[in-house]
């Protein structure tokens, strides 16, 4: 009886060390992600692929969407860490839910209640990289119908208004300043 538990354990224990191996050895075949960044160019660079795909799904110009990211991110200077102090990834500012299943990073931010801007401690969504974050993003606003309109926009500019006025931030001025950057000299180089 002993000699059989024994050996439950001992197959335990190599089952484990396996598992082990095998996740440390799938997570050094994919390429780290670039998660620190030179220049304003260098972070509309390196997400602008992913942008490319979600705006082909969204139906708008992905410069839009690295716009957001810049001005959600600070260029990529401010995306939120993990506790163990990986990237989160998220770039849109993308709260989280309760759901237990969710990964999700708790950090300081910024939001404006009744007109003033208050700093808060909330849960934002954790990624596994860019493409994640990109595809969440996509499908929360192909999700919930309070983006139809911004879906509808005919104009880049159109798209970001609609997307405040949908609550997408609390920032009144929100739609302005992506704009802003929209037409900026680093996203007209984008090819």
């Amino acid at each position: 009886m002993i000699s059989q538990r024994k050996n439950n354990f001992i197959y335990a224990l190599l089952l484990t060390l396996c598992l082990m191996v095998s996740t440390v050895s799938m997570a050094e075949d994919q390429p780290a992600q670039k998660t620190k960044f030179n220049s304003a160019a260098d972070f509309a660079q390196t997400i602008y692929p992913h942008a490319k795909e979600a705006a082909k799904e969204l139906g708008i110009d992905p410069k839009v969407l690295v716009a957001q990211a810049a001005h959600e991110t600070n260029w990529g200077k401010k995306i939120p860490k993990c506790r163990d102090g990986s990237s989160s990834y998220n770039i849109f500012g993308v709260k989280s839910s309760q759901r237990a299943s969710q990964k999700k990073v708790i950090t300081n931010t910024k939001e404006y209640r009744r007109g003033k801007l208050v700093k808060e401690v909330a849960g934002f969504r954790a990624y596994d990289g860019f493409q994640e974050s990109f595809s969440d993003y996509v499908a929360m606003l192909k999700r919930c119908s309070r983006y139809q309109a911004a879906l509808e926009a005919e104009s880049p500019y159109d798209f970001l208004i609609n997307l405040q006025k949908s609550g997408y931030a609390t920032d009144p001025s929100y739609a302005k300043k992506i704009f802003s950057v929209y037409q900026s000299k680093i996203l007209k180089c984008l090819v």
